[in-house]
This record gives C-alpha cells, structure tokens and sequence, in this order.
C-alpha cells in the first residue's frame, strides 16, 4: 500500500512542521475562521507564510497572540486600541514605551468614566428601591411612576426622588 502523505505540512512551502494551519488556530483559542481573517484584514494577526494551494499557516506563538487580542478585548479594549498595542510590541524603537502607556492612560479613563456610571447607577437603583420600600410599608401598590406618584408623602417629604418616580406617566 502506498504510502500517503502527512497531511500536516502538505503544500507547505518549506514543509515547517511547527506552523499550524489556521483551523488549528481557531480551535486552539476558541474562535471562529472569520474573526482570525478579521484579525488580518486588521493587522493584529498575519500567518508566517501560506500553503501552495493558499492555506494560511502560523507560527505556534500565534496562539498566545490570539489569546492576548481576546483578553484586551474581554476588558473592553477596542481594536483600534488593541492595533496600537500590537504595533508596539511588534516595533523595536524608543516610542514602544510611550505608545503602550498612552493606551493603557485611555483605557484606564475609559474604565473610571464606565466605573463612575456605574455607580450613579447603583445609587438611583438603591434610591428606588428605598422610595419603592416605604412605599410598599404604607400600603401603596408601589408603582413607580404611577399617576399617585408624586402626590403622596413619601415622594413629597424627600430631599431626592429617583427619576422613576418623577417621569409623566402619561408618555
């Protein structure tokens, strides 16, 4: 029987046995084919070489590089930040320095900026649900909002009523 070819560097140029074909890559960092083409188009990802009959091959660091993309991207970092990064931990001069920590000052303003809405947010839920509590203790159907709203005491004898008791119902 004759004897077939191993099919893990068949059509490889130099027939390099550590490159792994971009499929390979997709199911290492549990991602699909298109987000890895995306990743090209982008310039976050190019493959070491490619097969004669077009098969995008990489080098086995590719994965860990994939999975760097994926953690920026799980923290909220955007692409055009992540091809800044990319960039500069690809490049050998003195801006390497300066080009990361102007991304990473961004994304740290990015966070306190989300972080601080958050916690706006916190607080009118808590209020709400404080107003909606004393609300329910006096026998109101705690509506918020409701056409009473507004009118009784509850709402009427605090400094701070949450907006969801203070919007025209009617809307």
């Amino acid at each position: 029987m004759p004897k077939r070819p191993d099919k893990s560097s068949a059509g490889r140029k130099n027939g390099d046995p550590t490159l792994i074909r971009i499929g390979e890559l997709a199911a290492n960092t549990d991602t699909t084919l298109r987000t890895l083409h995306y990743y090209e188009e982008l310039g976050l990802l190019a493959p070491a070489e490619r097969t004669k009959g077009g098969f995008r091959l990489y080098r086995p660091d590719a994965t860990q590089h994939v999975r760097y993309i994926q953690y920026l991207r799980a923290l909220g970092v955007g692409l055009p930040q992540i091809q800044s990064l990319t960039e500069a931990r690809a490049s050998d001069d003195a801006a390497r320095c300066d080009c990361v920590r102007g991304v990473l000052h961004g994304e740290l303003r990015r966070v306190k900026s989300v972080m601080h809405q958050y916690a706006r947010l916190r607080d009118e839920l808590e209020a709400t649900l404080d107003v909606l509590q004393e609300c329910v203790d006096r026998g109101c159907d705690g509506t918020p909002g409701g056409l009473r709203c507004g009118e009784c005491d509850v709402t009427s004898q605090r400094t701070y009523v949450p907006a969801t008791f203070t919007a025209d119902p009617s809307r």
